[in-house]
């Protein structure tokens, strides 16, 4: 059987590559509920979506989440599109551990600084349940390449990343990727795993 890109494309939408790896690792449960902090207009959400996934997204941008809610309707007419809301990944309006999967794609970079960094992370660890996964992604500065990434206000290394790790009781599920794009910026991939209360 010959898949054609296009078939590939209306059932993934423009999911991130690194995203889509976790799918196909079967790190995504039909019955997991999964938060998507940052969603924007639901690029990685449109698979999820079409399937019935149990999806919950948030973006500070209002028009993001307006066009999301009307792609989500069109994709799959049973889905409450008020899981979809406006506000800020430092303050969630979320209960604590409401969901099995927490993705954070490209937002954490954005952070003003390490304080508004770690209130981001806290809000991730918190909204997320026990043995329930985290997935990052953001910009990271590589050993002895730090002038990387200056688009960016803030950067992980593997320093904060130990950090993190540690005061919010997160192991990692797999070792975190790095990938260069010479001259330019180096993004990691980090899957977590919460730990203990």
């Amino acid at each position: 059987m010959t898949l054609d890109y296009h078939q590939i494309n209306r059932s993934l939408g423009n999911m991130d590559l690194y995203l889509m790896d976790q799918l196909l690792k079967g790190r995504f449960e039909k019955e997991h509920r999964i938060l998507d902090v940052g969603c924007g207009e639901g690029r990685n959400l449109y698979y999820f979506i079409q399937q019935g996934y149990e999806i919950y997204g948030i973006d500070q941008d209002r028009q993001a989440i307006k066009f999301l809610k009307m792609l989500s309707k069109t994709l799959n007419s049973d889905l409450d599109a008020d899981c979809f809301i406006h506000g800020d990944a430092s303050d969630m309006p979320y209960p604590p551990r409401a969901f099995d999967v927490v993705i954070c794609n490209a937002v954490l970079h954005f952070a003003k600084d390490l304080e508004n960094f770690m209130q981001m992370i806290s809000e991730l660890e918190r909204v997320v349940k026990l043995e329930g996964s985290v997935f990052i992604r953001m910009a990271f500065d590589l050993d002895g390449m730090p002038e990387l990434n200056e688009e960016f206000p803030f950067r992980l290394n593997r320093t904060l990343l130990e950090k993190v790790k540690k005061k919010f009781d997160f192991e990692e599920i797999e070792p975190f990727k790095t990938v260069l794009i010479p001259e330019m910026r180096s993004m990691a991939t980090i899957i977590l795993k919460k730990m203990k209360p």
